[in-house]
């Protein structure tokens, strides 16, 4: 059937397959929907029309199955990797504790350092200016400490890795889903 056929709503087939509502009419905030038929052309296949408006909606239809589908699969893999991080992190909390540690002392002994260098700086241009001869520099016993705390952290970051390592090859872990 060509649309040029169709004389009145009544006997539409796209009526009759309740893809238009029949006529004029308007959205719940008044916005006027025209049904499909005003854009045809004369020749246009009503039965082909319908058939290619069906198989748009089947696509859609599997388009949002798919998009769903691949949601799913996203949180899914999304909560997998927390409950593997979850796990590791309490297989591996006494070296990451230790990792704390070493950082917070290392944290703590630069500030140290970088006071007693600023107090050597403010110390030898007061002298400096007062034209005394004395001059003062930081003790290299901190330096010696600063590498040692360097050091420290370096293995325990080295040691947190070998059991993180270790705790992958767990079979809790492997039987995490």
């Amino acid at each position: 059937m060509k649309a040029s056929e169709i004389e009145d709503c009544e006997n539409c087939p796209l009526l009759a397959e309740e893809i238009c509502p029949g006529g004029m009419t308007s959205s719940p905030n008044g916005t006027p929907i025209e049904p499909p038929c005003y854009s045809f052309d004369d020749d246009t296949d009503l039965d082909q029309w319908i058939s290619d408006y069906y198989d748009s909606q089947r696509r859609y239809e599997e388009y949002l199955d798919r998009k769903w589908k691949e949601e799913q699969e996203k949180k899914r893999k999304a909560e997998k990797a927390k409950k593997r991080r979850d796990y590791l992190k309490w297989y591996c909390f006494d070296e990451k504790m230790e990792v704390k540690k070493a950082r917070k002392r290392l944290a703590a002994h630069q500030a140290a350092v970088h006071f007693a260098e600023s107090m050597a700086f403010a110390i030898n241009t007061t002298n400096e200016m007062f034209q005394y001869s004395e001059r003062v520099s930081v003790n290299k016993k901190v330096d010696d400490e600063l590498e040692r705390l360097q050091n420290a952290l370096a293995d325990a970051e080295m040691k947190l890795k070998e059991k993180q390592k270790e705790g992958r090859k767990t079979e809790q872990y492997k039987s995490i889903v």
